[in-house]
């Protein structure tokens, strides 16, 4: 279980982690605008959008902005959103595909992080209310946690897959982590649904 929340935490610090932006002249015109839309009914309830084009600060964080964007870091694919509500605070999600490279359809599953290889990893984190320029000076996995919403189960169908751009369609079931581990009876009672959910986001340059 210890090792499982290590593996959580990780996907988790993924929301506050994106790689530098540059154009590439060997493939079609890089769009740095992204998008992140889904509704989500349960425990809470309501929609999620973020479009624009998420800015690197430090090389590793995001502005608190509200975009979109894909990235890689080794062999594993991640789509990051960040919704801002205030000057720092605003709403994060991330997606974590492991290895994909290609048009493909796959099943998040969480536990799937706890192996060696996070290649293999597939999950999906929805966090809202988190203060982004404080996470970005002091990770602190704890407190994110606890407002931090893990999709248990769903899938995802990535239909465009090329040198600067991915986008796909997903849904799914999330429980909230907690920062203990999951699932508890309950985080099993405060279930999210996510459908409809939508990217287009662009795939920075390694």
């Amino acid at each position: 279980m210890q090792a499982r929340a290590s593996r959580a935490g990780w996907i988790i610090a993924a929301v506050l982690m994106i790689a530098g932006c540059d154009g590439s002249p060997s493939v079609p015109d890089f769009d740095p605008v992204g998008s992140v839309s889904f509704t989500y009914t349960g425990a809470r309830s309501g929609s999620y959008e973020a479009q624009g084009a998420m800015i690197p600060q430090g090389g590793t964080a995001p502005q608190p902005v509200t975009g979109a964007t894909a990235y890689r870091e080794g062999d594993v694919l991640s789509i990051l959103a960040f919704r801002a509500t205030t000057a720092t605070v605003g709403d994060g999600f991330v997606l974590v595909l492991g290895g994909v490279t290609q048009r493909s359809s796959v099943q998040l599953d969480p536990l799937s992080c706890s192996e060696q290889s996070l290649s293999t990893c597939r999950a999906g984190v929805f966090a809202p209310n988190i203060d982004a320029a404080a996470l970005s000076e002091n990770p602190d996995l704890a407190t994110l946690a606890a407002n931090a919403y893990v999709l248990a189960i769903g899938s995802v169908n990535v239909t465009t897959f090329n040198a600067v751009r991915v986008k796909g369609t997903f849904s799914g079931t999330a429980i909230p982590l907690g920062g203990t581990g999951f699932p508890s009876t309950q985080q099993v009672a405060n279930l999210v649904t996510i459908s409809n959910g939508r990217f287009d986001v662009p795939l920075q340059p390694q």
